[in-house]
């Protein structure tokens, strides 16, 4: 580049660290280089390098990884990505002092332009800033192509880039490639990166391969080629996992997404990983654990462009998905989670329906069953107009509740997208609305044998028919069919167990549970209520029976 000296001389540069010493030797180092003081910029923590970016046109970041109680490099390299605050173009390069694994390892995975492990020689990071700052000069217009829609002028300026500086050839083809599935071109993405694969079998082009696969539906190539780097006893790389996650929800095979999310995390935290173990470990039925993850995620976004108050959504619902028994401690946490999204349902609408749902949630773990019916009966009503997410958790209180054949009519209601987009919320998502149709099948099944076992067994024996559907009902008390089949068995009798006030509760309660619900046909309503005058009849008939023979006594 024979230009770099008088480039140097104008670039900006922003040097971020909490030691002043650190600060004093870089600025040192780059004057050396050829960078000139006044365009040579420092900062000490989050808020100054964010304001000297958002005053400043920079175009080399050198940033420390650990800033103390601060943000640390990664997340703030996150808030100036959000924010937009630097060109394509601009080099960002790591420091850090980290020796453990586990957190070089998420660095790495960053993917910073350069990264310098501390301490260093002054030749290496002069060597590797130039290296690093070069390279992203020379390919400067490629990385304008971000918002270019024309197939043809990025495959002609990758051409060219790779005829004049044939040694980035295979940065060019990785850059290539996201340029490409950026602006929607996935099918010549794909070749791309198979091409690359034939020549060598790398982290990139196999990663970009799998992705590309994984948009375009061709979930047998992906396989095929994760399987290709496993049988080569290649480590999967976190982001190897994240694919294999992803194809692993595409499949239904929950479980397995699971494992490799759990697996992608361990090898390199960051925030989205973070909060995509604890979709899966919810949708897997791990709400102790996704509550704990979910936590962490909320105080980890404190201060940084991720923080919201609907962070507090999944904490409070997994806090009560976690529990069957509301102990004082639970009670407490519950309700202080509750009392921090009071009072801003004007900013956020949304809140003020998630509220509604956990006190209905509250009020299923707490034993108020009746109070919970009437709530769910009357919000159903606004279903359509609730989000997604809010539309599946409302079809799971159905559930829990017992109300299988709500949820059933809940779920039909729910629009399934194409599967056009990738983003781990939406495939964790999807999945669940599978998993909950699985379920209701499944129970919906278990009620019609439970149903044709006591029909067959109550024309054999009226006294085990009677018992078996007391039985059954006891384990179902909330649901409209069990309280049907509970109506009906007692045409021929009563619970030998119960005594007349039971008998009288429990067949207010059967009509009560069915007449709340809304999932009858008008002829199933009409021959329920028939049923039910008839047991009231045969009840008070036998009351009355037992009261004139106190008397002949």
């Amino acid at each position: 580049m024979n230009q770099t000296p008088q480039l140097l001389k104008v670039i900006k540069v922003l040097v971020a660290d909490d030691s002043p010493l650190v600060l004093s030797n870089i600025k040192l180092l780059l004057r050396e280089m050829g960078f000139v003081s006044e365009n040579i910029f420092t900062a000490k923590d989050s808020k100054t390098i964010i304001k000297l970016l958002s005053e400043e046109a920079i175009e080399l970041i050198i940033c420390d990884y650990n800033f103390g109680d601060d943000l640390n490099g990664k997340q703030i390299f996150e808030e100036i990505e959000y924010l937009d605050l630097v060109p394509p173009w601009c080099t960002f390069i790591m420091l850090t002092g980290e020796k453990q694994i586990e957190r070089v390892r998420s660095i790495v995975d960053l993917e910073p332009d350069e990264y310098i492990v501390k301490p260093y020689s002054v030749f290496l990071v002069k060597n590797r800033i130039l290296r690093a700052f070069t390279r992203k000069m020379v390919l400067r217009d490629l990385y304008e192509l971000g918002d270019s829609k024309d197939y043809d002028d990025i495959q002609r300026a990758f051409e060219f880039a790779e005829q004049t500086h044939p040694q980035y050839s295979s940065f060019l083809k990785r850059l290539q490639g996201s340029t490409y599935i950026k602006n929607g071109f996935v099918e010549e993405a794909k070749v791309l990166y198979e091409q690359s694969l034939n020549e060598q079998l790398t982290t990139w082009a196999t990663c970009g391969f799998v992705s590309a696969c994984l948009i375009l539906g061709d979930y047998d190539n992906a396989a095929k080629y994760i399987s290709l780097w496993d049988r080569y006893k290649f480590n999967r790389n976190p982001i190897m996992h994240e694919c294999m996650a992803k194809l692993c929800l595409l499949k239904g095979q929950k479980e397995n997404a699971l494992i490799e999310i759990k697996s992608a995390y361990d090898k390199a935290q960051n925030m989205d990983r973070l909060q995509n173990f604890a979709r899966v470990c919810e949708l897997n039925g791990q709400y102790v654990k996704a509550h704990e993850l979910f936590s962490q995620y909320r105080m980890m976004a404190q201060r940084t462009y991720r923080d919201s108050l609907m962070n507090h959504v999944p904490v409070i619902r997994n806090a009560l998905l976690g529990i069957h028994e509301l102990n004082e401690q639970s009670l407490r946490n519950i309700k202080q989670d509750m009392k921090r999204l009071k009072g801003h349902e004007e900013v956020l609408p949304e809140l003020s329906e998630y509220l509604n749902l956990f006190d209905m949630h509250y009020d299923l773990n707490s034993g108020s069953h009746k109070l919970f019916r009437t709530k769910l009966n009357h919000t159903a009503k606004r279903f359509p107009s609730f989000s997604l997410e809010m539309q599946l958790y409302f079809a799971q209180l159905a559930f829990l509740g017992q109300q299988v054949d709500l949820c059933r009519s809940l779920l039909a209601k729910i629009s399934v997208q194409p599967i056009d987009q990738m983003e781990f919320s939406y495939l964790v998502t999807r999945t669940q609305l599978k998993a909950m149709n699985e379920q209701c099948q499944a129970e919906m099944k278990r009620m019609d044998n439970v149903r044709q076992t006591w029909s067959a067994l109550n024309e054999d024996n009226r006294i085990q028919g009677i018992e078996m559907a007391f039985t059954q009902y006891q384990e179902r008390r909330q649901c409209p069919r069990m309280a049907v089949m509970m109506l009906k068995a007692m045409e021929f009798g009563f619970p030998v167990s119960l005594s007349a006030v039971s008998i009288r509760k429990l067949i207010f309660e059967c009509e009560q549970v069915v007449r709340e619900s809304f999932v009858f046909s008008r002829q199933e309503r009409a021959d329920f209520y028939q049923s039910a005058n008839i047991v009231k009849n045969l009840y008070n008939d036998r009351l009355a029976n037992t009261l004139l023979q106190h008397v002949r006594d």
